[in-house]
């Protein structure tokens, strides 16, 4: 959401229109009031009782909103935060399929060593949103190694997994789509490619814009969301 869309929004919500008005009244009476009356009432009253009543209601209120408003706030992010976390899980299936399959396996452990954790349990790979940068290399090295797996064996394997998958993923989406725009559009990309594999249209060029799409799935969450990291 945009700067401008915020201010537009906080501007239309009625508890901040209820803080305004009585202001904007308490203002008046304070600028105005004594044309209308005396200057004994105007002391008396109005500078001395009435605007002093009003800005004080005016400052709870404010602070009360701003109370609640900071835990709205908070309990909207982390429910972003856990529809990220579910659409995640789906991605990692997509790479830890990849590593079980042991050609694949084998090449990415000779180009590096740390695929050797995964030797023997893929599922190792937690895929965690505070790890993007071991992310990233698990993810530019299986890109790199499924180009030169390109063989019948390693595109049925594709092929069978994402057809199990396919499904999942589809009902991911109203999942995604809490989380921004941006993830959206990405799973969106992602589900196509899948269909692709699925029906055996160039396997190993859509794995490759897969894992492109996780990829980029990843950073985003990093640039928009502050990553904690979970013990």
């Amino acid at each position: 959401m945009t700067k401008i869309s915020k201010i537009i929004a906080f501007a239309k919500d009625k508890r901040v229109l209820i803080v305004i008005g009585l202001l904007a009244l308490a203002i008046a009476l304070f600028f105005e009031a004594l044309s209308i009356h005396n200057e004994t009432f105007y002391k008396d009253f109005v500078v001395g009782s009435l605007f002093p009543e009003i800005i004080g209601v005016v400052a709870e209120l404010l602070f009360v909103y701003l109370i609640f408003s900071y835990i709205d706030h908070n309990r909207h992010q982390r429910s972003i935060l856990e529809n990220e976390r579910r659409s995640r899980s789906y991605l990692r299936f997509f790479i830890v399929d990849l590593l079980r399959n042991e050609q694949i396996l084998s090449r990415c452990i000779e180009l590096n060593s740390d695929f050797k954790t995964f030797k023997g349990d893929p599922e190792k790979f937690k895929f965690y949103d505070f790890e993007s940068e071991f992310n990233g290399k698990v993810i530019n090295t299986l890109s790199t190694v499924v180009q030169e797996c390109e063989t019948e064996s390693v595109c049925n394997h594709i092929r069978n997994h994402v057809k199990i998958d396919l499904g999942a993923f589809q009902a991911m989406l109203p999942v995604v789509s809490k989380v921004s725009t941006s993830h959206f559009k990405l799973w969106q990309r992602t589900l196509y490619f899948m269909s692709m594999i699925a029906s055996g249209e160039s396997t190993i060029g859509n794995t490759k814009k897969v894992l492109a799409r996780i990829r980029s799935f990843d950073k985003i969450t990093a640039r928009q969301f502050v990553i904690k990291q979970r013990t």
